[in-house]
């Protein structure tokens, strides 16, 4: 807690190209934890939000936290949240490649130039790429997420064509 504590208080900052943004908190979490007297409430599971297999280590890994948790003095309880785990994902990334897109045009100013694909991630090339993929209208779509996640693999697969080329400024090949 203390080093999360710690990190909240060093790293939050206002990201222009965020797709929303949320207020710089004016205390120190730090702090706050200090000061904090009584137990808190924590619900964990051991369950996968999307439905894949989760390890008996990762399982165990939670069950020692969780004890440590109680003998801390925490009322710690098991939950079963209602997420759709899937949508949260493709939505995600619907957020992420707009985010990406923002970010990589902003570079572009500030290099005076285009950024080029060597210069980055693979995969990152793709998020920023595949917002040219959808409309500002279906950023809603509830497919959109599904659109995305297809697009970055047909694009992967069209890397050595399409890495030839200025990732940031070719427009994008028609993939649908």
């Amino acid at each position: 807690m203390r080093d999360s504590a710690a990190l909240l208080d060093l790293l939050q900052v206002i990201q222009p190209e965020a797709a929303f943004q949320t207020p710089l908190y004016a205390g120190s979490y730090q702090e706050d934890l200090v000061k904090r007297t009584s137990s808190m409430r924590i619900a964990y599971s051991v369950e996968s939000p999307v439905g894949t297999k989760v390890s008996e280590e990762a399982k165990q890994a939670v069950q020692q936290t969780v004890k440590w948790l109680s003998d801390q003095g925490h009322q710690v309880e098991e939950a079963k949240p209602a997420i759709d785990g899937i949508h949260l994902m493709q939505q995600y990334y619907v957020m992420n490649s707009g985010e990406m897109s923002a970010l990589f045009m902003s570079l572009n100013r500030s290099l005076g130039r285009p950024v080029n694909p060597e210069e980055t991630e693979i995969s990152t090339c793709l998020l920023a790429k595949s917002s040219f993929f959808r409309s500002t209208a279906s950023t809603s779509d509830m497919s959109c997420g599904c659109l995305i996640a297809r697009s970055l693999i047909k694009y992967a697969s069209l890397s050595s064509k399409v890495f030839s080329n200025n990732c940031f400024t070719q427009t994008p090949p028609n993939i649908f």
